[in-house]
């Protein structure tokens, strides 16, 4: 009798472990396909979330490159570029800049040298440090650049101003502020955040 029970008992582990195996093997196969499942959404939302990023950026620096093309057209604007006086030329920057909610404003030589500036650590007289990066984007039809200015990343858009040849080109930036993270997250339903990092040095983090 009591071996009888004894394989009983024996048995009956066998099955119970068995029965714990499989459990597990199908805890496992759950979990990675739940796992699998999970990236595979997340990556989809990714690739949403870039291309209505892409597409609002795309949407914005033709926005506000017509904008930058509207003022190097104006006439005022062309006149005090004709001045060569920096200090004029940095009056009306200002004054056409916070129509459109600029940031910075630049006004260069056609050479990329900086005839006036409304930025400290860009001075007038120096070379214009993104000069080549905006003659490649020309180049390329597209309407924006953007840059690390002052801690933050920046939108730049330029336009040459004729008279009637080229004299010089009006370049203005535009701050990725918390406005236009919002925005983005709205529409793309994902968390945004700009930083910019130069030397390894990080800036200022603007997140949603």
């Amino acid at each position: 009798m009591k071996v009888r029970i004894s394989f009983q008992a024996r048995i009956a582990g066998v099955l119970i472990m068995l029965l714990l195996i499989v459990v597990f093997a199908v805890f496992i196969a759950v979990r990675a396909a739940t796992q699998d499942a999970v990236r595979k959404q997340a990556q989809a939302q990714l690739e949403v979330g870039t291309r209505v990023f892409e597409g609002l950026l795309e949407m914005r620096g033709k926005r506000l490159r017509d904008a930058v093309q509207l003022l190097s057209t104006d006439f005022g604007f062309r006149d005090a570029v004709a001045s060569a006086d920096s200090a004029t030329i940095r009056s009306v920057l200002l004054n056409h800049g916070a129509r459109i909610n600029a940031n910075d404003m630049f006004l260069l030589g056609m050479d990329g040298t900086v005839m006036a500036s409304t930025v400290a650590q860009i001075p007038e007289g120096s070379p214009f440090p993104y000069i080549q990066a905006l003659r490649e984007l020309k180049g390329k039809n597209q309407s924006m650049l953007i840059v690390p200015l002052q801690g933050q990343p920046h939108l730049l858009v330029e336009s040459t101003v004729l008279a009637p040849l080229p004299i010089a080109r009006v370049v203005m930036g535009f701050s990725m502020d918390g406005d236009l993270a919002r925005e983005l997250r709205s529409l793309s339903g994902l968390q945004v955040s700009f930083l910019s990092i130069v030397q390894k040095q990080p800036g200022q983090m603007i997140s949603t």
